[in-house]
Formats: C-alpha cells, sequence, structure tokens
C-alpha cells in the first residue's frame, strides 16, 4: 500500500475514533472544553480586543503618522508603530473617559430624580392601573400593596436563610473583580500582540506550514484573508453607524428639548453597536426614561425616534455598514436571530460578520465553478458584482 494512503487510512480511522469518543462522553468534554475557556479567556480576550483596535490602528499608519514610514532616516521609521500604538491607546481610553464623563452625571442625576418622586410615580401608576377597564370592569380593582412588599424584602434580608443572599452577592463582587482583572491582563495583551503583530503573523504561518500540506495552508489563508476583511469591514461600518446615530438622536432630543438627552443618546450609540435589534432595546429604555417625567414627551419621542430607525433602517445602515459587509438584508436579520439564538450576544455580534465570511466563501466558490460560466459573466468575471 502507498505510504500516502495509508497515512490518510490512519488519519480517518483516528478522527473516527476520536469523534466516536466524544459523542460517547460529551457532557464531559463540553465540560472541560468550558475549563479550558475560562483558563485560556484572557489570551482570547486580549486578541480581540487587539483585532478591533488594530482597525484603528492601520487608518493611524496608513493615512495620519504615514509620513514617518516615508522618512529617510531609520530612526524616524521605526517610530511609526510606537508613536501610532499610543495614538491608539488614548484614543480608545479617551472615548471611554468621555462616555463615562457624560453617562455618569446624567446617569446620577437620572437616579436622584427616581428616588426623589418614586412616591409619585408610584401613585401615578396605580392611577393608571386602577384605570384599565374591559367590559366596563376595572382589570386591577385592587391596589398594589407597595408598603407590604418592602416588608417582605426586608424580612428576606434579615431571616436567618438571607446568609445565602449575602454569599451570593460576595460571589458576584468576587466575579466582577476577577473579570476586571482579566479585562486588564487582556488590554496588556492586545497591546502587546498590535506591538508585535507582524511577528506573531509570522509566527502563525510558520506553525500551520509546518504541520499541514501547502494546499491546505494557501486555502486557510484566503479563507481568513476574507474573514479579516469581512470582520474589519464590519466592525469600522458599525461603530460608524453607532455614531451617526447617537449623533443624530443627540441633536434631535436637543432640538425637541427632551430630558436626559445626553444619557439617552449614548445608551441609543452604543445599542447600535448590535445589529438591527440593539438600537430597539436603547430606544426602549430611553422612552421608558422620558415617560417617567412626561408620558406627552415620552410620546412624541417615540414619534421621533421611529422616523430615526427608519432613517437608520433605509439611509444609514445600508450606505455605511450594507455596502462593507455586502450581505442582503434577509441575511442581515437571519445572521442576527441565528447567532443570538445560539450564542446569546456574543452570538449576535459576530453573526453578521460570520454570515459574510460565509456569503463571500459561497460566492467565491461559485465564481470559480468550470460548469457556470453565465454565472461569472453576470457578476463581470472576476467575482465581484457589476455596479
Amino acid at each position: 500500500m502507498d505510504r500516502r494512503k495509508f497515512k490518510s487510512i490512519l488519519l480517518i480511522i483516528t478522527f473516527g475514533v476520536l469523534l466516536f469518543a466524544l459523542v460517547q462522553n460529551f457532557s464531559l468534554a463540553w465540560a472541560a472544553l468550558g475549563t479550558a475557556y475560562q483558563i485560556v479567556e484572557p489570551v482570547i480576550t486580549g486578541f480581540c480586543i487587539a483585532f478591533v483596535l488594530n482597525v484603528l490602528l492601520r487608518v493611524l499608519e496608513g493615512r495620519v503618522f504615514a509620513f514617518l514610514g516615508r522618512s529617510p532616516r531609520r530612526l524616524v521609521r521605526r517610530l511609526l508603530r510606537p508613536v501610532s500604538l499610543v495614538a491608539t491607546i488614548l484614543l480608545t481610553l479617551g472615548i471611554v473617559v468621555v462616555l463615562m464623563v457624560v453617562i455618569i452625571p446624567e446617569l446620577q442625576e437620572t437616579i436622584l430624580r427616581l428616588v426623589t418622586n418614586m412616591e409619585t410615580y408610584i401613585s401615578t401608576i396605580e392611577e393608571w392601573v386602577a384605570g384599565i377597564e374591559i367590559n366596563g370592569q376595572q382589570l386591577f380593582p385592587a391596589r398594589f400593596d407597595w408598603e407590604k412588599l418592602l416588608e417582605t424584602i426586608q424580612q428576606m434580608l434579615t431571616a436567618p436563610e438571607s446568609g445565602s443572599i449575602v454569599e451570593t452577592a460576595a460571589g458576584v463582587t468576587t466575579s466582577v473583580i476577577r473579570s476586571l482583572m482579566n479585562l486588564v491582563f487582556s488590554f496588556f495583551i492586545a497591546i502587546y500582540v498590535l506591538a508585535q503583530k507582524e511577528r506573531v503573523g509570522e509566527l502563525a504561518v510558520r506553525i500551520s506550514e509546518a504541520l499541514l500540506p501547502r494546499r491546505v495552508v494557501d486555502k486557510l489563508r484566503h479563507i481568513l484573508t476574507m474573514a479579516n476583511n469581512a470582520f474589519s469591514n464590519f466592525i469600522t461600518g458599525q461603530l460608524a453607524e453607532a455614531v451617526i446615530l447617537g449623533v443624530l438622536c443627540f441633536i434631535g432630543m436637543k432640538i425637541f428639548r427632551f430630558p436626559n438627552a445626553a444619557i439617552i443618546s449614548v445608551l441609543v450609540g452604543v445599542t447600535a453597536v448590535v445589529p438591527i435589534i440593539g438600537p430597539l432595546i436603547g430606544e426602549i429604555i430611553g422612552f421608558l426614561l422620558i415617560l417617567i417625567e412626561s408620558p406627552l414627551q415620552a410620546l412624541f419621542f417615540l414619534i421621533f425616534i421611529l422616523a430615526l430607525q427608519v432613517i437608520e433602517g433605509n439611509v444609514i445602515y445600508p450606505k455605511v455598514v450594507g455596502k462593507s459587509v455586502g450581505l442582503p438584508g434577509l441575511i442581515v436579520l437571519s445572521a442576527v436571530i441565528v447567532g443570538s439564538n445560539l450564542a446569546g450576544i456574543i452570538g449576535v455580534l459576530l453573526g453578521v460578520p460570520i454570515a459574510s465570511v460565509i456569503y463571500a466563501l459561497v460566492m467565491d466558490w461559485l465564481d470559480n465553478r468550470p460548469d457556470a460560466p453565465l454565472f461569472r459573466k453576470r457578476r463581470g468575471g472576476d467575482g465581484k458584482a457589476d455596479s
């Protein structure tokens, strides 16, 4: 038997045995995978942060500080990466600080207003609920006993069994501290990866060439290049769309003098990072924040935000994100739904770029099929759609 065929058969048998063992012990394997992920989570998060920040780093290196790379002096050329990296970090931290400066005072004022006027809000809600009638009969004839609810909560906190609540609070605090520490470690890992990204990429290529056949490496490199372009375009377009939507929301709210303009606009912009359903979440929260202030203004805000949503869905998103990702609207919506069902908020964020990669690979495969000349002709013969 040929040695190559023997190795192929051996690999197939090994893969079959491993697959059978995985199916037989799926729960144990899944638990082991979860444990392994928790160990390497800061590293994975660091690479994800580096991938996102690399979009800004490339812009700064290619446009803002490109003159450093064209300098005849070697020392000046070597400053291109450090200067661009420091500028990337400062810009990122500056955006976070500005958002916090805007959000924290507004959030503090909103919470203080809620606490101060809580009794009035409760009375208004009770009157509104008591006024709901169906066929002449009150839907909720009895008033809610808020004092009894507060007494029940107090008894729960002071009961001997409340030790479990304290333990839960301590566990949540420990988890938050651990998450913050992991985030700091991930940020430093991201900085190192960005500073040495060429060396990291070269090492990955050398390892893949040592372990895989040349044909597989070339195909894998092609797929990863397409994935990188799709993810980068998606991140750029989605962030640009979120900034535009947040700014338009803030300007409109200031013009119509809606309350809590800053915090609601920031919420709308931040949640817009999540495709399609993200802006809706921010708009609902904003509507509720205005509702407790003035139901009439909340109604006008709803009309305003729905009009802005129409503009965002038909003008901003197709122009800014749609072109960068290159996906039909139906596939974008399906990717968001499937991603949310599979992996929650992470699935929502990654669903669209992953779908764009799959879409690009399918289109590339169709373009290069030898038995589909009409399709290639319709798309211009080079895999790009005619404009």
